[in-house]
């Protein structure tokens, strides 16, 4: 259903497991490669994914 392989489910699930959707939603990136969406943005749409449904949204 959600078009991933196991592991990347089983990996999903262990990290929501250890620290909630905090950790899940965590992301690390290499060093030099910045973000597309800036730390507002990403907040901004953490809230969306959090409170409504895509068919709130259209």
């Amino acid at each position: 259903m959600a078009n991933v392989c196991r592991q990347t489910v089983s990996h999903y699930v262990s990290l929501f497991n250890e620290g909630g959707l905090e950790l899940l939603l965590h992301r690390d990136f290499p060093p030099g490669c910045h973000p597309f969406l800036t730390a507002e943005q990403q907040e901004e749409v953490k809230q969306l994914v959090l409170t409504t449904t895509p068919a709130e949204l259209g």
